[in-house]
């Protein structure tokens, strides 16, 4: 897990891209004071997080 900017990302949207799909990072980006704002994924790690979210909620009474 690694942080980065906004403007970082901007930057080197193409290499976070493909270090998302490659490696599983998972990038916090921060904005202005250091904010975190959002959270990249790669895709199939976010199926399987929805997937096991809905098992648990499904499990619930």
């Amino acid at each position: 897990m690694r942080q980065i900017s906004r403007t970082q990302l901007r930057k080197n949207f193409r290499t976070v891209m493909d270090s998302l799909e490659q490696d599983r990072d998972i990038v916090i980006v921060t904005r202005r004071g250091r904010k975190s704002a959002a959270v990249l994924i790669a895709y199939d790690e976010f199926i399987g997080f929805d997937e096991g979210t809905r098992i648990k909620e499904s499990a619930q009474p």
